[in-house]
């Protein structure tokens, strides 16, 4: 998912002193969850503090706690906290967050002021649907700043699922059939780490070598403008690393009136698909945070055979504006 730079550039009763605390995706950005999408994050878990007349650098606690696990959602143009209401008051305000909202946090906090760092400790992957975002830390705010801008970034590795029928099984001697298409049902990942630790102390981001090799099920695939999307802890894979795939393969045709028509067969589920490419170009072995993984996988309708034909790596997007792509 892309991360977007947010603006404060709001005008109105947010950016008068004492007003309602109120995050920001700034005028014609929108913050993303995926590189290809438009869709704004629903929401994220917000933490806030006031150290007073003390500046963040200088800070040896984190002083009053102003938010805690707070959930932030869309309001028109802005971000606003569930619950509770918070207003400005004097003193300096730092804020850090992280999406999707959690009800269980896996946000943990050490330090003040420049020794502070945000953790996920002992983060285990949700489910490949879930994009983990993590926030630069918004430090030093006043009253007379308004809206506070948050800047997100991707924890961990994305890797793009795209599905084709192969060459050799479009050819429709009829000529009833003008398309095959093969619809993903679920993707499962195997052998696959699923277990780390993150830290974040504001001028890098890093995992742990994670543990716990298992199995990712991805039963509600996540379709994107690019393909299928699964997010994994950042890791180097192993030789035992694999997919699995239930799909339909669906007939696009044609009726008698020339309307379009489609029949749906399946579902049908792969063996175990060893996720590694290995070609001109080498072997996948490391799964980078922030990276994008697309895998262009052909699928023959017929009879079930499924490879891995290219893959290609990059980062997660990119966009005009102050658009993250890291």
């Amino acid at each position: 998912m892309l991360v977007g730079a947010l603006s404060c550039s709001k005008q109105g009763f947010d950016s008068v002193p004492g007003g309602e605390i109120r995050f920001s995706t700034g005028t014609g950005v929108s913050l993303l969850t995926k590189a290809d999408s438009e869709d704004d994050i629903e929401d994220f878990a917000v933490y806030g503090w006031n150290t007073g007349s003390t500046d963040w650098s200088s800070a040896s606690s984190l002083g009053t706690v102003i938010f805690t696990n707070t959930q932030a959602v869309k309001s028109s143009d802005s971000y606003v906290t569930v619950g509770e209401k918070k207003y400005w008051e004097d003193g300096y305000y730092h804020f850090t967050a992280y999406a999707p909202y959690m009800t269980s946090s896996p946000a943990t906090f050490e330090g003040a002021g420049n020794s502070f760092k945000l953790k996920f400790t002992d983060y285990v992957t949700q489910a490949s649907t879930v994009d983990l975002l993590y926030s630069e830390f918004a430090t030093d705010k006043i009253k007379s700043e308004g809206i506070v801008p948050l800047r997100f970034h991707h924890a961990l590795s994305k890797i793009l699922f795209t599905f084709f029928v192969k060459d050799d099984n479009k050819k429709n001697d009829s000529g009833k059939i003008t398309r095959i298409e093969i619809r993903p049902v679920s993707i499962s990942l195997g052998n696959f780490y699923t277990k780390a630790s993150f830290t974040y102390d504001g001028a890098s981001a890093s995992w742990t070598t994670p543990t716990d090799k298992g199995a990712i099920t991805n039963t509600t695939v996540v379709k994107s403008a690019g393909g299928y999307d699964a997010y994994v802890i950042p890791q180097t894979l192993t030789d035992d690393a694999y997919f699995k795939l239930t799909y339909n393969v669906v007939y696009h045709a044609k009726d008698a009136e020339g309307a379009d028509t489609e029949v749906v067969t399946g579902p049908f589920t792969s063996s175990d698909i060893p996720f590694h490419y290995s070609g001109d170009e080498g072997k996948w072995t490391e799964l980078l945070m922030g990276k994008q993984y697309t895998a262009t996988v052909n699928v023959n309708a017929f009879n079930g055979e499924i490879e891995i034909a290219a893959l290609e790596v990059g980062d997660w997007g990119t966009a005009s504006g102050t658009i993250e792509t890291k």
